[in-house]
């Protein structure tokens, strides 16, 4: 028997994580970004736009992330997308 699912959308989610032992960032979240993009177009999955009332994402976070010199073309090639950055890391130090 063949199940056929409704077409389904999905989200990112990626978040700051540091290594236990050293306190080091172990990938960081354009890392993270890029790698979940390209796992969706290898398996044809479909990432969903952004709504109009993202409240995961302020236009200080905006600016921010257009002025950093090594990732921000990753940020804007997946402005669109619905991608939930988590910046704080849960480590308490």
């Amino acid at each position: 028997m063949i199940v056929l699912m409704p077409d389904m959308e999905y989200v990112i989610y990626v978040r700051k994580s540091t290594d236990e032992s050293s306190g080091q960032q172990t990938q960081s979240i354009p890392d993270q970004i890029n790698k979940c993009v390209r796992y969706a177009e290898q398996n044809d999955l479909v990432i969903r736009t952004k709504p109009k009332d993202f409240e995961f994402e302020t236009e200080g976070d905006i600016i921010k992330e257009d002025n950093d010199p090594e990732n921000s073309d990753i940020f804007k090639q997946t402005r669109g997308l619905y991608i939930i950055k988590e910046q704080q890391s849960a480590k308490v130090p």
